[in-house]
């Protein structure tokens, strides 16, 4: 029996070139989708950044924070003096550094637990000499004529004194002092100070000798408060950095530990030897500051984000890839075949993400790897018809982890690692490309992928 159904006109299907068109279309807003999820992902490594931070504070706290010790200073305060008019008038102290100075410092290091987070932290000893030339004070004094010399204190610059262990001690000739906090700053920097006994003592010139106990989070640094500054370091962090400030003029690193010296002279870091307080905090420790950093190799979250950078092309390479499967093996994929491939590929950075916190970046990188290759490649195996091209399909996405992973740790080669893999990428597509086009070629222009199977 005829309906009148059966005698309307069929509906012509779309020519095989606007429906994947269309599929263009709709993977290229999923890949918009995707992206916008994969930010999250790096807001999410900066808010864990962030927590590690904290941790790193708190600690600092109660220990002592990021240290920076100067070469001992001489301060010269002035009387007043009354103008013409009856006002008293005094000018500013001037701060002398010191002709010759050493700082010797052994470095004991260990790690301290607050949560999930493991900070560096390190208690020293240091062994501190300074020269003071009676020249250099007559230098002084000749830029202030007429003027009387009030007091004179010894200075010590101590970025952290919450992590002094022992109270400093100095040596002034044959004098011993005890140093105290003194309100000044260098460079932004407290200074503890203390009045020499003998107002004259300076007059000929002084020798400075001293013992500090100072703990530390991350790094030790020093400010050259001398024009001729000698500083040995020794310590038994395995891996030091010394990238900020000046280079040490030789240094060995070696499973034990390391050593280092630095040799640093008033024209290398543009400081001059008298000085009044405001050249005195203009006295940066990040343009003239050096020391060494304990640094952690493989820090989860700097790695993290480099391996997130390769998000954006991992997602678009995974949906392109079975975009061309589906064109070569004439299956047909729906949307939420792409959106889980793709969406899988996000929750990787997030399982990545979680566990280098807890088991370190490489055996975070091998697990999640392994668990997304086995769980991609399960779930081609009804998407591409078999259980050997779903084998095939999370193997390729094994050795594309398995490039990421590569890409990651060579920083200095990544740029060309990188561009070699991105040329080799295009030809594939372009070689798959060309055969997809001939197999749609041959289902001809209205043959849907079952019809011509």
């Amino acid at each position: 029996m005829t309906t009148v159904a059966d005698t309307l006109p069929r509906p012509r299907p779309l020519p095989s070139f606007n429906r994947h068109a269309i599929k263009l279309l709709i993977l290229g807003v999923a890949w918009i989708f995707l992206g916008m999820l994969l930010a999250t992902i790096s807001g999410l490594i900066s808010e864990r950044h962030g927590y590690r931070d904290q941790a790193e504070s708190s600690i600092a706290a109660g220990w002592g924070g990021a240290q920076l010790v100067g070469a001992p200073l001489l301060r010269f305060s002035f009387a007043p003096q009354i103008d013409a008019k009856g006002f008293e008038r005094r000018i500013e102290d001037r701060w002398v550094l010191a002709d010759v100075a050493s700082i010797d410092t052994e470095l004991a290091s260990q790690t301290r637990k607050l949560g999930i987070f493991e900070i560096p932290v390190y208690e020293s000893q240091m062994a501190l000499q300074a020269q003071f030339s009676a020249e250099r004070i007559e230098q002084m004094l000749a830029q202030v004529p007429g003027q009387t010399v009030e007091r004179v204190a010894l200075a010590l610059p101590v970025g952290d004194p919450r992590g002094l262990r022992a109270a400093v001690s100095v040596k002034v000739g044959k004098e011993q002092l005890r140093l105290v906090p003194s309100g000044a700053y260098v460079g932004g920097h407290p200074v503890l100070s203390a009045d020499l006994n003998d107002p004259l003592s300076w007059q000929s010139g002084l020798q400075v000798d001293q013992q500090i106990a100072l703990a530390g989070v991350g790094s030790l640094r020093w400010l050259p408060t001398a024009s001729d500054l000698s500083v040995e370091l020794h310590g038994d962090w395995p891996d030091p950095g010394f990238a900020d400030g000046l280079l040490p003029r030789n240094r060995e690193v070696g499973d034990q530990g390391f050593s280092a010296d630095w040799r640093v002279l008033d024209f290398n870091a543009g400081v001059p030897p008298v000085m009044n307080p405001e050249q005195l905090n203009q006295l940066s420790a990040h343009r003239v500051g050096f020391g060494v950093t304990l640094q952690q190799p493989g820090e989860v979250y700097q790695r993290n984000e480099r391996a997130w950078k390769y998000g954006f092309l991992f997602v678009a390479l995974s949906l392109g890839a079975y975009f061309l499967l589906e064109l070569l093996l004439s299956r047909e994929l729906w949307a939420l075949d792409y959106g889980l491939i793709g969406v899988s590929q996000v929750v990787f950075y997030l399982l990545l993400l979680a566990l280098s916190e807890h088991l370190g970046f490489d055996w975070a990188y091998a697990i999640s790897a392994l668990v997304f290759a086995v769980m991609v490649g399960a779930f081609s195996v009804g998407l591409l018809g078999s259980r050997g091209r779903g084998m095939v399909a999370g193997t390729l996405l094994a050795v594309a982890y398995a490039m990421l992973y590569l890409l990651i740790g060579s920083e200095s080669y990544a740029l060309l690692l990188g561009a070699l893999l991105a040329t080799a990428l295009v030809a594939l597509a372009m070689a798959l490309v060309s055969r997809a086009r001939g197999v749609v070629k041959a289902q001809g222009p209205g043959m849907s992928a079952q019809e011509s199977a």
